[in-house]
């Protein structure tokens, strides 16, 4: 307990408020503790294109931060190398590719969200947790 709230300090201290610029044009998301209940920390990002995204999780479930193409009604084209290798991913391609997505990851661990580069700008993006739907946010890339 002891060592998770030292976490917790310890990475709450470098992440400024949810959806702010924290150093440049890099924009953090986290997934708190009991995020598979509660949701993300994190539930609006707004980011100019060409941002970066870097998300964190500090719940002691794995998570991952993964545009909603079913709740956007839309994504990317599959022909996105990533998206081809579906059965090394935890995500469900049965639809459209997501534009956007991070790795699954534990406690403490932080990834850069990767796919940024396709958003565009003056859109709104759902994203979801891929194991836990409870989990959800939006995207707001700037015109």
């Amino acid at each position: 307990m002891r060592k998770t709230l030292l976490l917790l300090a310890a990475t709450m201290s470098m992440v400024a408020i949810p959806g702010s610029a924290v150093s440049g044009a890099e924009q953090r998301a986290v997934a708190g503790p009991a995020g598979f209940a509660s949701g993300y920390l994190t539930t609006t990002i707004t980011m100019s294109k060409g941002d970066s995204l870097v998300f964190t999780n500090l719940d002691v479930f794995e998570h991952d931060l993964v545009h909603d193409t079913a709740g956007d009604g839309f994504g990317g084209k599959r022909n996105v190398a990533w998206c081809k290798k579906s059965s090394e991913h935890a995500h469900d391609h049965s639809g459209a590719c997501p534009v956007f997505w991070s790795d699954l990851i534990g406690a403490g661990d932080s990834t850069e969200v990767m796919g940024l580069n396709r958003v565009k700008p003056g859109k709104t993006y759902s994203f979801l947790c891929t194991k836990h739907h409870n989990m959800k946010g939006k995207l707001i890339v700037k015109p």
